[in-house]
C-alpha cells in the first residue's frame, strides 16, 4: 500500500478543526501537483483532466491518530491511458505525491503558483508558526524507493507566499491572430479566439514572419505570461510561429473541433 503519515507538531492539543483542514489541505496540495505532473495543462483544457485527476489522487483517509492522520494513495490497476499524456492513471498519484515532497524538500528555485498556494492555505489553515509548529509528511518504503519525509514549517509557509505571487511565465504556446505589428518597436497584438488581447515582442529576426502571419490563424511559441485568474495569455516573448500546416506535426500536439465548429490545438 502507498500510504502518507501526516503529522501536526503543535504547541498543545491539536484542534479536531485543524484535523479536518489538514485532510482537505493535503489533498488539494496533491491534486495541484497532479497538474504539474501533467505538464500545467492550460484553463482551456483543464477540464478534460479534472474527473481523471480527481481519481488518481483521491487519498482514503486510512485513521486519525493523536496529531496525525494516515492516508493511502488510490489503487488503480487499470493500464489505460484515458489522459493522453505521458503518465499512466495507475502512477498519477504517486508521481504527485513525489512532485510536492520535492518542493517541500528540494526548495527548488521556481515552484508552480498554484501547487505553491495550495501548501501557502494549508499552512494558514493550520496556524503553521502559530499554535502549529509544524507539518511533518513521511512515506513507507516501497518497491520504487525508500521512504521519504517532508515539512511545512514557517521558512516553508513564508517561502511558499512569495512563490504563489511570483508573475506565471514559461515555455508555452498560444494559438491567435496577429491583428497588428509595430515593426519599429518590434510589437505586435494577438487576437486570441475568445476575443482576449495579447502583446508579442519579437527580435528583428522574426519580423518576416510577424509580416507573413498577420491576420492568419497561428501558434505562437515563446515565454508566455498568463492572466492568473483568467488563464488566458498577456504577453509572449516570440520564439517561433507555427503555421497550421505545421501544427499537426508537433510532438504532443492533436486537433479537435469545438461545438461552434472552430479549431483548436490541445497538449
Amino acid at each position: 500500500m502507498r500510504d502518507l503519515r501526516v503529522v501536526i507538531e503543535a504547541v498543545a492539543a491539536v484542534p479536531a478543526t485543524d484535523v479536518a483542514r489538514l485532510v482537505l489541505g493535503v489533498q488539494a496540495a496533491i491534486r495541484r501537483a497532479a497538474h504539474v505532473v501533467l505538464g500545467r495543462p492550460r484553463i482551456a483544457t483543464y477540464g478534460r483532466y479534472e474527473a481523471e485527476v480527481e481519481v488518481a489522487t483521491r487519498l482514503r483517509l486510512v485513521r486519525v491518530e493523536r496529531g496525525s492522520c494516515v492516508f493511502a494513495l488510490p489503487e488503480i490497476t487499470s493500464d489505460v491511458d484515458e489522459l493522453d499524456v505521458d503518465v499512466g492513471m495507475h502512477d498519477l498519484g504517486y508521481r504527485a505525491l513525489h512532485v510536492l515532497l520535492d518542493v517541500l524538500q528540494e526548495q527548488p528555485p521556481q515552484v508552480d503558483h498554484r501547487l505553491a498556494r495550495a501548501v501557502s492555505q494549508l499552512a494558514d489553515d493550520v496556524n503553521v508558526g502559530g499554535r502549529t509548529r509544524r507539518i511533518r509528511f513521511e512515506t513507507s518504503d516501497d518497491e520504487a524507493r525508500p521512504g521519504r519525509s517532508a515539512v511545512i514549517d514557517e521558512t516553508t509557509r513564508f517561502r511558499m507566499q512569495a512563490a504563489a505571487h511570483q508573475p506565471e511565465h514559461r515555455q508555452d504556446m498560444v494559438q491567435g491572430r496577429l491583428v497588428e505589428a509595430d515593426f519599429e518597436r518590434n510589437q505586435a497584438r494577438l487576437r486570441q479566439p475568445g476575443g482576449e488581447a495579447a502583446t508579442v515582442t519579437f527580435d528583428d529576426e522574426l519580423a518576416d514572419d510577424i509580416q507573413a502571419a498577420l491576420r492568419e490563424p497561428n501558434l505562437f511559441v515563446g515565454e508566455v505570461t498568463f492572466n492568473r485568474k483568467s488563464g488566458h495569455a498577456v504577453h509572449v516573448v516570440l520564439r517561433r510561429i507555427v503555421a497550421p500546416n505545421e501544427q499537426l506535426m508537433l510532438p504532443g500536439m492533436r486537433e479537435y473541433a469545438t461545438p461552434a465548429g472552430q479549431r483548436r490545438i490541445n497538449r
